[in-house]
């Protein structure tokens, strides 16, 4: 549903990869090795895995040997097994943006941490691009998991999803389909029902978003033409996704009818049955 330009895929120049590369400082080793205020130190590289076909760039970091181990867990060899979460931003959201900041904390508090950019957005591969589209999402996530278990030191008996405002409806969704995934985290969640998306486009305006959503997705289906939106409006005037500007998005000291909480789930073990 969108109205405006398309494809912007990050570039090691871009703003965001500068952020990234402010984070980590490399060694003799060849290896970005990055400490926290604290001390703690931890190495973060850069990886990709498939999801559906397509390709998935992602950041990963690793706590230092001995840093904070918050797991007893070790491998065959020996090395310890840390717990593990991945965490998955809000709506139009890049990894080197809010996901970056709460993985690098977690990783500098003893778990392993991943942040991607799911399909379509990023340096991820997908078309059209920054598409918002949750079963993707979902896929994207689980792919995440696979890949999580398969290349990082993590124990796979405390591997957990942190969600990020519009972020949380697929943590939600890929923890009911997948049985990997053992806890998750919920920040600031912005729950995609009809009621809290009626109070965040305004009165008569759902049915229209709605209406005009659909007939992008004729038009895109029939033409390969894609509509889009701005997320935040630039000026008071433009139309976009949400009714705020970057300047309500920047200032923290804003007030909102809605409350920003965080809610840590577990997941229950299933019972053995016998007869």
């Amino acid at each position: 549903m969108i109205r405006r330009p398309p494809r912007s895929t990050l570039s090691s120049s871009s703003a965001a990869s500068d952020v990234y590369k402010r984070q980590v400082s490399t060694q003799s080793t060849g290896k970005p090795h990055c400490s926290d205020m604290l001390g703690a130190t931890y190495t973060a590289a850069r990886a990709s895995f498939d999801s559906m076909g397509s390709m998935i760039a992602a950041l990963t970091f690793v706590p230092a040997p001995g840093m904070h181990n918050l797991s007893s867990t070790n491998d065959q060899q020996g090395n310890p097994l840390f717990p593990g979460v991945i965490v998955l931003g809000p709506v139009a959201s890049i990894k080197e943006q809010a996901p970056l900041q709460y993985a690098t904390r977690l990783c500098s508090r003893g778990f392993s941490s991943m942040v991607f950019d799911c399909r379509t957005y990023g340096e991820s591969e997908g078309e059209p691009r920054r598409r918002e589209d949750g079963d993707m999402k979902v896929a994207d996530v689980k792919a995440a998991v696979g890949f999580m278990l398969d290349t990082l030191p993590v124990d796979p008996n405390k591997l957990y999803l942190l969600g990020i405002c519009q972020g949380v409806n697929w943590v939600l969704r890929a923890a009911t389909l997948d049985d990997r995934i053992k806890a998750i985290s919920l920040v600031a969640g912005n729950y995609l029902t009809p009621e809290v998306s009626k109070m965040i486009v305004g009165p008569g305006q759902y049915e229209q978003r709605i209406t005009e959503s659909k007939a992008s997705q004729d038009k895109f289906d029939q033409e390969g033409q894609v509509d889009y939106l701005p997320v935040v409006k630039s000026n008071p005037d433009e139309e976009a996704l949400l009714g705020l500007s970057l300047i309500h998005i920047s200032e923290p000291t804003r007030l909102l009818s809605i409350s920003y909480a965080v809610f840590c789930l577990k997941k229950k073990k299933k019972k053995n049955r016998t007869t």
